[in-house]
């Protein structure tokens, strides 16, 4: 069984490819579906991700965030 990755689990708390692209304010439905593709989401858009979840009342799931946007710890 192939193992789901976390940036799935994020878009399926949103819904779907397309909701969280709507809810993210993304006019192109792709650029979710790359990340879905990809593995990863840019560390920019975590804050977009997260206020967009909120405002939505959506809870995103704490285990795919952390793999997805780990701490960068300064040095």
């Amino acid at each position: 069984m192939r193992k789901k990755n976390p940036v799935s689990d994020i878009i399926d708390a949103f819904g779907g490819v397309r909701p969280m692209a709507a809810a993210l304010g993304e006019p192109y439905p792709n650029i979710v579906q790359s990340w879905q593709k990809l593995g990863r989401i840019p560390h920019y858009r975590k804050p977009q991700i997260v206020e967009s979840a909120k405002a939505a009342g959506k809870v995103l799931p704490t285990d795919a965030m952390r793999r997805i946007f780990p701490d960068r710890a300064s040095a």
